[in-house]
């Protein structure tokens, strides 16, 4: 459902002119009258109702690791949609990631720990988080357009994250009845994380780049989840110790997995999106004693 969503998002960024960009907030105006980002939209916050049933009966890690399935199939819903290039590098990447992080839910086994934590312990993960996304986007925004589709999208990974393990103490408020839900302001700031996930994932799929920006918020949003579980929530991973282990082992590979998927889109964006912004390719230099281009 979030694989469908995505791929709709951006075929939606691809009609508006000029491309999606933090510089031209106008750009995501005109999202919200294009009739295909708007269905991506409406399939998205059925995801996100599913989501929600999800955490509320079950812990954040295994949720958001299983999330992460969107890749698998975003690729071909990319390629027959949006017209994504799809190597047989990137499917293999692709079934990586994957494996890597069913065998972290699998043996790693995260234990179910308390449904809230004191205050200063979510300004703390708020602030990190939001000192992680500045990184991100500060190294690797100006690194080829490639690269910048992966940095939004590990920040878009990186909100949805700590939205997931925000939103664990906000549905047990939506329990005890709306004044509860009202009167506290975790529901106000998820509300601010989903908003901030949708901006930076549309600058991520306006680059033309879809499995890049889809792998690297596959891998950041799992892998917060992972230690914001543990750091706020008390979710510790299963004992004995080996299984800790492999199942950190398993988050390694689909990182490293990830990585290929973003190295291997260095060229030219899809030619679906001509005319969104989508920086072309550096054109190579001239042969020697070839004429100059005019």
């Amino acid at each position: 459902m979030f694989a469908l969503s995505t791929v709709l998002q951006q075929k939606g960024t691809f009609a508006v002119e000029g491309g999606i960009s933090l510089r031209r907030p106008r750009a995501f105006l005109k999202l919200l009258i294009t009739p295909v980002w708007l269905a991506g939209m409406g399939v998205m916050v059925l995801g996100w109702a599913l989501q929600a049933a999800a955490l509320d009966g079950g812990e954040v890690a295994i949720v958001q690791t299983f999330l992460t399935m969107t890749l698998v199939f975003v690729l071909p819903l990319g390629w027959w949609l949006t017209d994504q290039r799809v190597s047989r590098r990137e499917v293999v990447a692709a079934v990586l990631v994957v494996l890597g992080l069913v065998v972290f839910s699998l043996v790693g086994d995260p234990a179910e720990g308390r449904s809230d934590a004191p205050s200063w312990q979510w300004l703390a993960s708020t602030a990190a988080v939001a000192v992680l996304s500045v990184l991100i986007l500060r190294i690797w925004s100006d690194r080829g357009p490639a690269a910048r589709a992966a940095a939004n999208g590990a920040v878009s990974g990186a909100t949805a994250a700590l939205l997931a393990v925000m939103a664990k103490p906000v549905l047990d408020d939506l329990k005890d009845g709306l004044g509860a839900l009202l009167t506290d302001p975790k529901t106000y700031l998820v509300v601010v994380l989903a908003i901030l996930g949708v901006v930076f994932q549309q600058v991520g799929l306006g680059t033309g780049f879809l499995a890049p920006t889809v792998a690297s918020g596959s891998v950041l949003n799992p892998v917060l989840s992972v230690i914001l579980g543990a750091v706020v929530l008390q979710e510790t991973l299963a004992r004995p110790t080996w299984r800790a282990v492999v199942g950190c082992a398993g988050l390694a590979l689909a990182l490293a997995a990830a990585v290929v998927i973003t190295m291997s889109h260095s060229g030219a964006p899809p030619p679906a999106a001509a005319g969104t912004g989508a920086e072309p390719p550096t054109p190579p230099p001239p042969a020697p004693g070839s004429p100059a281009p005019t």
